[in-house]
């Protein structure tokens, strides 16, 4: 018996070192796991943020783009409404220009750029109708006064 026992418990001791070792094997090959997949996790984290960064990136140069090309927009419109009231300033003053010359011309046909007076000159007397009116009324004669 003494024998078996020795046997036994050689076989035990032999035993647990085994347990001792499979637990250890299997603790590196967990660890192991655990690091593996701590690693293709930072690997997959850092290439999820690099494609994020990447079109936040390119979303951002795209915005940059917009908004220059709106400011360009809103410049030139800006101009083209500037150069428009211009235009239409110009064309009011060649309006009036114009109307004020045509007034001119109705007022004087003899001046029409109204260079002798503002106001409306009368016209010459017609002779035509009362020349012989005129002369058939005498004219008074000049008289000297004695003092």
């Amino acid at each position: 018996m003494k024998a078996e026992l020795e046997l036994l418990q050689a076989e035990s001791i032999s035993q647990s070192e085994k347990v001792t070792t499979l637990t250890e094997r299997i603790a590196d090959t967990l660890m192991k796991q655990g690091e593996g997949m701590i690693d293709l996790l930072k690997t997959e984290t850092t290439s999820i943020m690099e494609a994020a960064c990447k079109k936040f990136k390119e979303v951002n140069d795209k915005l940059v783009q917009l908004h220059e090309y709106t400011k360009k927009k809103i410049k030139q419109e800006t101009l083209d409404r500037i150069h428009s009231d211009t235009t239409i300033k110009e064309a009011g003053e060649a309006a009036l220009k114009i109307i004020t010359s045509v007034k001119r011309k109705l007022r004087d046909p003899e001046d029409p750029l109204g260079t002798t007076s503002t106001k409306r000159q009368r016209p010459a007397p017609d002779t035509t109708r009362h020349s012989q009116q005129q002369s058939e009324i005498p004219q008074p004669s000049p008289t000297k006064k004695e003092p």
